[in-house]
């Protein structure tokens, strides 16, 4: 009977580590709510607007606790705003967010090395409507990376509204289905060389103003 019940508890022993590796998703500290400024801020805390011409603004919704972030690009060039760079200890991207507006929007990643040089990117390019629509993206970083940054795009000519944005890493080694409705990301091919990418230029935050009544 002793021996019986040291293997039930071995048993047990190794499906706990199983759960504990099935559930080890480590979440980026995105403020995807882009709650901490008032309304007409720009461009969110914790993001950086590129200076790519176009603009952004903190826009109130309908949850007394959650904003959206409105980015309206020029005709000519798209406009992102790009989060702080945060440790990347796993392989897999996984990315939700609700976004509406019109013409298209992307969402996507740049991972960078331990030297700070960005190594892989990839975006999902998607349409806009004026109702949310939810994403869930599954990104395979097939080159290792020492950090990644979350990019935000209205693609040009396109006014893009972000809310509920969520980020985590993973390093289990298959991708997870993807719920209906979501799209679902194939395995990403090794990239033939080091992309060369600068850092966005900061664009100076206008003061920031009191939230209407």
């Amino acid at each position: 009977m002793k021996s019986v019940r040291l293997m039930v508890t071995a048993a047990a022993l190794v499906l706990g580590a199983a759960g504990v590796m099935a559930d080890n998703d480590i979440d980026l500290p995105v403020n995807g709510d882009f709650r901490g400024v008032p309304s007409g801020y720009s461009p969110a805390p914790g993001w950086t607007l590129t200076s790519d011409g176009g603009s952004a603004r903190i826009l109130p919704t309908t949850d007394r606790d959650d904003f959206a972030l409105e980015l309206q690009a020029t005709p000519a060039r798209s406009q992102s705003v790009v989060s702080g760079l945060h440790q990347c200890p796993g392989s897999i991207l996984k990315l939700e967010l609700k976004v509406h507006g019109s013409g298209s929007a992307s969402f996507g990643y740049e991972a960078f090395d331990a030297a700070r040089r960005v190594v892989a990117a990839d975006r999902q390019v998607v349409p806009l409507s004026a109702y949310d629509q939810k994403y869930k993206r599954y990104f395979t970083l097939a080159v290792p990376a020492a950090y990644i940054r979350i990019r935000l795009t209205a693609e040009a000519g396109a006014t893009a509204t972000f809310r509920d944005v969520d980020a985590d890493i993973s390093g289990l080694g298959a991708i997870p289905a993807a719920a209906p409705g979501a799209i679902a990301a194939p395995p990403a091919a090794p990239a033939p060389g080091a992309i060369s990418a600068p850092a966005p230029a900061a664009v100076p935050a206008p003061a920031a103003t009191a939230a209407p009544a």
